[in-house]
């Protein structure tokens, strides 16, 4: 069974019959979205020398990386405050002082 290349993945091979301007390296990558015309996508790379010897890149394509990925996202309506946040809390009255375990 041949290989298959999935989604967001390809391969990039040393051009062994290279002359003058060709490029060092050739291969593909399968996209795993539709890209528009000048848009950026993110490319990772690997080096893997499989049992038949010949080096290559494994590549992945994913979507470019914002430096704010892990910052809340902006929300059109605000979230409500929580008692906590006011510094406003509630004691309730039916503590039970009781421990359910011991």
């Amino acid at each position: 069974m041949a290989y298959e290349i999935k989604n967001g993945q390809g391969s990039l091979f040393v051009n062994k019959n290279r002359t003058g301007q060709q490029p060092n390296m050739t291969g593909s990558i399968v996209a795993h979205r539709d890209i528009k015309a000048g848009e950026t996508v993110r490319l990772a790379a690997w080096t893997n020398t499989p049992k038949a010897g010949v080096e290559f890149f494994f590549l992945k394509m994913s979507d470019p990386i914002s430096r704010g990925d892990n910052a809340p996202k902006a929300s059109a309506t605000p979230p409500k405050a929580t008692p906590q946040d006011t510094g406003e809390f509630e004691m309730e009255d039916d503590l039970d002082d009781e421990i359910p375990f011991s």
